[in-house]
């Protein structure tokens, strides 16, 4: 039966044009989602031309129309979450692909990597998690990484297929990745957590990171803080949205299923198996707040007016964004964390700078 995921990419793509090979870093990667074993899964060119991988081991095949390799699974396709969001990213794919123009968005994404600190340095293979259109994977193919940029939105991939020319995309629904253990030295997270946990996957998908990270692999994050003033503004523009939903053309992250990631959400991703490294907070209030209107303008209609309005804003909110870089100022945070082992559980908590004292004083003490 076609799934949910294989028809929305069928409407949309050209036939797999024959003799087009798939990254290499990407092959050597791959897990066969239907026998859940390493395959190996290699390229076989079929009697009509046209090119599909197939796993060796149970004789599975999976095409890769535009280039995006379709390994779509059914495990969220009951979801009602998963579905309502499915439907906001293939509807708003165009604004995405544009976003990145935004001046205040490169505001954001110079932040965030001087963050992550992430550099080219013997061409690391990066899995691009949730990544929508890819310009992540964009900037880290630019720096001389191996990307492979997985989402379960195909006119996503698609836009991002054909701006950004990505070099490896895998159309895919998580958990399970389909991907070997211990097969990346880094994994992006990028808006991508809060997602999960909506859908009732977090657990699953932090469990999964951490098997297809090589040991000592870094786990690269921007979610929400969980800061209270933070989470009363994010409250607010989604009701805003509510109310607005039958009158804008488009709204980034328009689905209303959009929970806060709090503290302990944050407690989850270090006991799955990770040790913050380098902990930065981002997006100030004023930043947030103007990211909302303008981008409202824009969706109403007045694309020219919310871009010019965001040129004139960036040099003072950029001043605030170096003197109000403190949890409580701000909406996001940048979290570079490192893969441990189970041995070092008792070391793994938020740390007390992070963490509120009503919060330390009911859990007690953190070691």
């Amino acid at each position: 039966m076609t799934t949910l995921l294989e028809s929305r990419l069928e409407e949309h793509a050209t036939p797999t044009a024959p003799h087009v090979r798939l990254a290499p870093h990407l092959l050597d990667c791959l897990r066969c989602p239907g026998c859940s074993t390493d395959g190996p899964l290699v390229q076989d060119v079929r009697a009509h031309g046209a090119e599909v991988v197939s796993c060796t081991h149970c004789g599975s095949t999976y095409d890769h129309p535009d280039r995006i390799l379709n390994l779509s699974n059914t495990a969220h396709s009951a979801n009602p979450v998963f579905e309502q969001e499915f439907d906001d990213w293939e509807h708003n794919a165009e604004h995405y692909i544009h976003e990145p123009n935004s001046p205040l968005y490169q505001l954001l994404h110079t932040r965030k990597t001087k963050t992550f600190g992430i550099t080219g340095c013997d061409a690391p293979i990066v899995l691009d998690l949730g990544a929508g259109t890819g310009y992540f994977s964009h900037y880290l193919a630019n720096l001389g990484c191996h990307p492979v940029t997985l989402d379960f939105s195909p006119k996503m991939l698609q836009a991002g297929m054909k701006s950004y020319d990505l070099p490896a995309a895998v159309l895919y629904a998580t958990p399970p990745l389909p991907f070997r253990s211990e097969s990346f030295d880094a994994v992006i997270a990028n808006g991508m957590l809060h997602h999960c946990k909506a859908q009732g996957a977090l657990g699953a998908v932090l469990s999964e990171i951490h098997r297809v990270l090589k040991p000592g692999g870094m786990l690269y994050v921007f979610d929400r803080n969980g800061a209270w003033a933070g989470r009363c503004l994010h409250h607010f523009v989604l009701r805003i949205k509510e109310l607005m939903q039958n009158r804008l053309t488009a709204s980034a992250s328009a689905s209303r299923h959009e929970p806060d990631f709090m503290l302990e959400d944050l407690q989850s991703v270090l006991d799955a198996g990770f040790r913050i490294q380098r902990q930065r907070h981002i997006s100030t209030l004023p930043t947030f707040a103007t990211i909302v209107a303008t981008n409202t303008l824009k969706y109403a209609g007045w694309p020219r007016l919310a871009s010019t309005c965001q040129t004139l804003a960036r040099p003072l909110l950029g001043i605030l964004e170096q003197g109000l870089a403190a949890r409580c100022f701000t909406v996001e945070q940048c979290l570079c964390l490192s893969k441990t082992t189970p041995e070092s559980a008792n070391e793994r908590r938020v740390p007390e700078s992070t963490t509120p004292r009503a919060v330390r004083t009911n859990r007690g003490r953190h070691t």
